[in-house]
């Protein structure tokens, strides 16, 4: 039978998900509803029925929550991104603090020794260093629930893979961006120049992406063409370099796929050296397009910090997993005569060489490959038994073989860096056969919206 739309008249929103949502009970089913906010009694619009609960859209809000405030962003509600700013910030660290605590402690039955306060992030708003948006010609205008079949810049309309919201003012990034992204896409809309068509693959704007740094104060803007059209690529760089003297380096790449991964491309300098540096602590890295860098540069130093104060002076060995471009081995150099990094992606591992040359580091060295193969006993064995282990997976976790092979190394502490608590949560409970867990610190590092980074200390048990 095909599910009929319904609506609940008073429906009062108990907790938070991990995925931003608000949740609600009727009739003894779980109610998801996006954009709702704890304790709001709500009218809501119960439009799908899934195995386990049903979802719902706001109707009206009855009574608004002591926690809602209202959104800064003309875009908020129908952006991807965000999806909790018209939460105020103590509430959402109160949920994001919860969250950590639920998937840990209380779904995962670990005993956590200490766990410390969420640490909020300095910026609430412009804390972003990178940011990709997408051109299109299926436009998607604010406030309107329609394709407009117009061009636009801005970020995808969730669900869908084509259509793009014609972004006017963005709080992520450095207003700056705003600016030159406004006045890129007057130029290209003046000039006729073509945004690129996700449907039938041509056009000449895809993407654009900036980066920036916090303490050095520099601006990378990367385009990537659809097309390849030599004049007016030129006329758009000679208008950018004109009109934006702060621009520290200027790339492109043409990606004339039909997927929009360009990871195996490689990129054109127009200006500049084709990077950017950025300073940590007393530390400086570089920073090309495809560097992954922690997005948010005052929380990633906080973070790291931590990290230093939890390394006991001076250890022999620290090995760095899921290393990347090596910034937290680099920045906890001085705590140990060696540190030996891996990472699966090469050009990862070429940043992070890069990186010890700048710093003039000499007892780092780094791994590009499968950690699961590499961490071998024969490996452990030439390079030392670590006493520190230093982990930082990608949201899906570590693989059970890379758990294992912690198992059988027995470093006598474990510092997990984790992006998603649930994946730790279940990572740590296979770890604690042999570890336990003194404290966590969670880390806010990206304000309205629902992730949360948590840190974990693990100490062998003796």
């Amino acid at each position: 039978m095909k599910f009929q739309p319904f609506e609940i008249e008073n429906l009062k929103i108990e907790d938070w998900v991990s995925d931003g949502r608000g949740l609600g009970r009727h009739d003894g089913q779980v109610v998801m509803v996006k954009n709702a906010v704890p304790e709001d009694v709500l009218k809501v619009k119960v439009y799908k029925k899934q195995k386990n609960f049903l979802e719902a859209e706001i109707s009206e809000i009855k009574a608004p929550s002591a926690h809602r405030t209202d959104a800064l962003c003309l875009h908020f509600g129908i952006c991807g991104g965000c999806k909790i700013q018209n939460m105020n910030y103590d509430a959402q660290l109160y949920y994001k603090q919860k969250q950590v605590e639920d998937a840990l402690l209380r779904i995962g039955k670990i005993q956590v020794k200490e766990v410390l306060p969420i640490q909020a992030s300095e910026k609430k708003f412009f804390y972003r260093n990178k940011l990709e948006f997408s051109f299109s010609t299926f436009g998607w205008k604010i406030n309107q629930n329609e394709d407009e079949n117009a061009n636009a810049l801005g970020f995808h309309v969730p669900p869908f893979w084509d259509k793009v919201i014609d972004i006017q003012n963005c709080y992520l990034q450095n207003e700056r961006i705003n600016t030159i992204r406004n006045e890129l896409r007057k130029f290209a809309l003046t000039n006729s120049l073509t945004f690129y068509n996700p449907r039938e693959h041509h056009g000449l704007l895809r993407n654009l992406l900036f980066r920036t740094t916090e303490f050095t104060k520099q601006l990378m803007v990367g385009i990537i063409w659809g097309e390849y059209q030599p004049e007016n690529q030129d006329k758009l760089i000679k208008f950018l370099l004109k009109e934006f003297s702060d621009i520290t380096t200027l790339v492109s790449i043409l990606n004339t796929k039909k997927n929009d991964s360009y990871n195996d491309l490689t990129w054109q300098t127009h200006y500049g050296e084709g990077y950017i540096y950025e300073i940590l602590g007393n530390k400086t890295f570089r920073i090309s397009p495809l560097t992954f860098f922690q997005t948010n540069t005052l929380q990633a130093l906080k973070l790291y910090q931590t990290i230093y104060s939890w390394i006991p002076e001076k250890v022999g060995v620290i090995y760095d997993l899921y290393a990347g471009c090596g910034s937290i081995g680099i920045f906890i150099s001085e705590k140990a005569k060696k540190i030996i990094g891996i990472e699966y992606v090469p050009s990862a591992v070429v940043d992070a060489e890069n990186n010890l040359k700048i710093n003039q580091l000499k007892h780092l060295k780094y791994f590009a490959g499968d950690i699961s193969k590499i961490l071998t006993t024969e490996f452990v064995k030439e390079h030392g038994k670590p006493e520190v282990i230093i982990t930082d997976p990608p949201r899906a976790g570590m693989e059970e073989k890379v758990v294992r092979r912690l198992l059988q190394i027995e470093g006598p502490q474990i510092i997990y860096v984790s992006c998603n608590p649930a994946t730790q949560a279940r990572d740590i409970q296979l770890l604690s056969t042999k570890y336990s867990v003194e404290k966590i610190q969670p880390f806010d590092m990206f304000p309205h919206t629902h992730h949360v980074e948590n840190l974990a200390l693990l100490k062998l048990k003796k």
